[in-house]
């Protein structure tokens, strides 16, 4: 956001960006599921980190728009291929799956300290030089593929022999999704909260620098968000072990509903606790959610049911994106983002409410 900022680009011309990612992440969303599901979790894993180098290749040449653009299409197809499939192979590694939601908060907790750590150092980086950022990002990703190549396929019970061919899988998908109530209220309900947080990490750091933050400060109190989540996401097991599962989603969005609200304040260190609030607040609540959703998706479709709620966020993230784009035409991106926050996150509230009703009456 704010690279694009510096290199001439509008706020409305940005939201139009990520509203064309969106669309093509939700085209791209459901089809690669059934993909990963088809050539093994591995295989889409380096694929999509693949296409995700194409993409940062393209902000050396941030001035040509159909090159940025053509690089968010092909890190939208990446991302796609990457969703989904992480979790479902780290599920199908876990023998007792009364145990998942344990390795679950691990797994959260190692990528979001990594996040932490490019949060809290990439602005810095920045400042001295984009393009310095840009060729270690690069060099990430090259790791990243090497160490996916170098996994044991057997060990991580990759069994992609097992799937039907891609007509099966895709009549399998719509019909568990057809007679599977709660699947489609789960769903919705991850993909509402998603959508609301995803916006809230995109604009967030442009409303700070809005409000008078430099580049690196703005990383660094991201960075210390990514760093809190890492921690307490990593306990996530513990406190639903004392605390129903259904009342600590339904706690935490509430607070982060009032959080969103705060927005409207303006003021920057009220704006940072939010963004707190609302993106440890996520950590906790998505992973619940998504181990609920992992309890009911069968194995050889269980990458294409976990690609489904990113293809519900990437609808709505569509549809933000062109809201928030419309709006700050005529209101501050604080109002508009607040505002849009609060409305996905009671939607959100109201789908898990009535999961709940679902699950009592079954």
């Amino acid at each position: 956001m704010i690279f694009l900022r510096d290199q001439g680009w509008s706020i409305s011309e940005i939201a139009l960006l990520e509203s064309v990612y969106t669309i093509f992440q939700m085209v791209f969303e459901l089809p690669s599921g059934i993909i990963s599901d088809k050539i093994g979790h591995k295989n889409a894993l380096a694929l999509g980190e693949f296409l995700c180098g194409f993409y940062i290749l393209s902000y050396f040449f941030a001035k040509i728009h159909f090159i940025i653009y053509a690089g968010f299409i092909m890190w939208s197809l990446g991302l796609s291929l990457i969703s989904g499939t992480d979790v479902s192979l780290l599920y199908d590694t876990v023998t007792d799956k009364e145990q998942y939601l344990k390795y679950a908060g691990y797994f959260k907790t190692i990528g979001i300290l990594a996040i932490a750590l490019s949060d809290a150092t990439g602005g810095w980086i920045a400042e001295y030089s984009w393009n310095i950022l840009f060729i270690i990002e690069m060099i990430i990703r090259v790791i990243a593929i090497v160490v996916i190549f170098s996994m044991n396929s057997e060990e991580f019970n990759d069994n992609n022999d097992e799937t039907s061919n891609i007509k099966d899988l895709v009549i399998n998908v719509w019909n568990f999704a057809c007679q599977n109530k709660k699947f489609r209220l789960l769903i919705l309900s991850m993909g509402f909260s998603s959508a609301a947080v995803t916006l809230s990490h995109q604009y967030g750091p442009l409303i700070l620098k809005n409000l008078g933050l430099k580049v690196g400060s703005v990383s660094t109190i991201f960075g210390i968000i990514s760093l809190i989540a890492a921690v307490i996401v990593g306990f996530t097991y513990k406190i639903t072990k004392r605390i129903i599962e259904d009342k600590v989603v339904k706690g935490l969005i509430s607070m982060s509903i009032i959080a969103f609200l705060i927005f409207l304040v303006k003021n920057a260190v009220i704006t940072s606790i939010g963004l707190l609030v609302i993106n440890v607040g996520f950590e906790l609540w998505n992973v619940i959610l998504e181990n609920q959703l992992q309890r009911i998706a069968p194995k050889k479709i269980r990458a294409s049911i976990i690609s489904s709620v990113y293809f519900i966020e990437s609808i709505l993230l569509t549809c933000g994106s062109w809201l928030i784009s419309t709006l700050t035409m005529k209101v501050n991106i604080s109002d508009a983002l607040g505002m849009l926050g609060t409305i996905l996150l009671i939607l959100s509230v109201i789908c898990i409410a009535s999961l709940r009703r679902t699950k009592i009456r079954s």
